[in-house]
């Protein structure tokens, strides 16, 4: 019994772990295209494969670039903010460097990989294994 229940939770956690695309269409990322705020649409990701969106979390999302500094906004209310640079370097998503958003070392966050950036949509990632991606299209005021 117990090495069924094991084999179905290697099972689980391998079906869970999903790569996130890279598109050859990204456009290149500068402070320019990144300006404005970004409505989030979903998270998906974790070990058990969550997908989260508005509608399940029954809260609104969005971020907000400006002046090198990156707010979150959690029902328009600010939840986190910080300064920023953004680097290219390596990844868990491609052999290939990737630019990555990373907090000043006043806060406690994590560093944010840009999987993918096309026209008005950016996909965040979370640079481990198990971690978690957003999508946000950016508003067009």
């Amino acid at each position: 019994m117990k090495n069924a229940i094991f084999a179905v939770l290697i099972a689980v956690s391998l079906f869970a772990c999903k790569a996130t695309q890279i598109s050859n269409n990204e456009q290149s990322v500068d402070p320019e295209n990144l300006t404005g705020q970004w409505d989030w649409k979903r998270t998906t990701g974790g070990f058990a494969g969550i997908n989260t969106t508005p509608e399940t979390a029954r809260y609104i999302l969005h971020i907000e670039f400006k002046n090198n500094e990156l707010l979150f906004y959690k029902n328009n209310v600010v939840t986190q903010q910080y300064h920023y640079t953004i680097t290219k370097n390596k990844t868990i998503y491609s052999t290939e460097p990737l630019y990555i958003i990373n907090p000043d070392t006043t806060v406690n966050a994590i560093p944010l990989v840009i999987t993918k950036m096309v026209k008005d949509t950016i996909i965040l990632a979370d640079n481990v294994n198990d971690g978690f991606s957003s999508t946000y299209v950016k508003r067009t005021n």
